[in-house]
């Protein structure tokens, strides 16, 4: 269903999104990925790419369905004189009318935390995430052997004009624009005050609406606090849930991390409050990743906060405030 939805949404998103005229573009030439062994619990993906335009761009991050963490990474010599492989973070500049050549013992894409066996010549979907050129998915193949340099590269190209892109300077309807920005959703964090009562009511009741949706969803939650770190969630709040048929017992709070960011497609907030905090926590927000949960409700409640019933006493009614927005979250996202 999700499937369907993508490619039909794609092709909206093409007829609705203005011509550029001399659009530039983005081009990726010969991608694959090595793994060690069909049981490796990692991999790497190199390729060459090109930026076709004047202005500077940047290979922010990519995303798939192959690992559990997709990463940035490049090798540097250390004082002892031996190469070290590091994350990259805040991107790989792509030079305007430049390349980039990610390669084995420099920077690459790497696979952690692999989510199934490997097969030689398997193909693997890659989203490449740049901060001016947008989003594009590639297909690529894994190689298990040894790879001389003149056989190391597919022959895979690919080009994506910028004029692809969905435009977000344009005023899509509310949903669509939505739908159009986060479909390829694979990851959702709930995020209050403390993670003992509303963000695990939030995952509790979210994992339950995607089980039944048959929606294949990583979630979790957590606080912006350590006051409870470790925890189960309060027990009226948990009592509270088990009356609806939402189990969270299981659930531990945790405070918010850095690299949360980079791990989660949607970073959903209960209040205004938390909103300010997590603005502090990441100044920058260049993928639109961080919402007030109320916001995707229809009508006026989309403008009000979670209250916390930490304080107010008043489980039931931030719970069934919290089930309406989950709702309309994976209305709007997913249908």
């Amino acid at each position: 269903m999700i499937s369907f939805y993508r490619h039909f949404i794609f092709l909206l998103a093409a007829m609705l999104t203005p011509l550029v005229v001399g659009a530039e573009t983005i081009t990726v030439d010969g991608a694959y990925a090595r793994a060690s062994s069909k049981l490796a619990k990692s991999a790497a993906a190199f390729m060459e790419i090109k930026n076709m335009s004047s202005t500077e761009d940047r290979l922010l991050g990519a995303r798939s369905d192959f690992a559990k963490r997709v990463e940035l990474h490049t090798h540097i010599k250390s004082e002892d004189g031996v190469m070290k492989m590091r994350r990259v973070d805040g991107g790989l500049l792509l030079a305007g009318n430049g390349n980039l050549m990610l390669q084995r013992g420099g920077d690459h894409i790497m696979f952690m935390g692999l989510t199934q066996p490997i097969s030689d010549g398997e193909i693997i979907q890659l989203m490449l995430i740049f901060e001016n050129a947008g989003s594009f998915e590639i297909e690529i193949p894994i190689h298990l052997k040894e790879m001389a340099a003149s056989g190391s590269r597919s022959l895979t190209h690919y080009t994506f004009s910028y004029a692809q892109k969905f435009d977000k300077t344009q005023k899509y309807a509310y949903s669509l624009r939505l739908t159009l920005e986060k479909l390829l959703v694979k990851s959702v964090l709930f995020v209050c005050l403390g993670n003992i009562c509303r963000s695990p009511t939030a995952e509790g009741i979210f994992r339950s609406k995607i089980k039944t949706k048959g929606f294949k969803i990583r979630h979790d939650s957590a606080g912006l606090t350590n006051w409870h770190e470790g925890h189960p969630p309060y027990e009226p709040m948990k009592n509270t849930c088990e009356q609806h048929g939402y189990n969270i017992s299981d659930l531990r709070a945790r405070i918010i991390k850095k690299e949360d960011y980079r791990d989660f497609d949607w970073i959903l907030a209960m209040d205004d409050q938390n909103i300010d905090e997590l603005k502090n926590i990441y100044p920058s927000d260049p993928e639109n990743k961080i919402r007030k949960i109320t916001s995707f409700i229809d009508g006026s409640l989309n403008r009000i906060n979670v209250p916390d019933p930490y304080y107010t006493g008043d489980y039931e009614a931030s719970l069934n405030l919290i089930e309406q927005a989950v709702e309309a979250f994976l209305n709007q996202i997913f249908e």
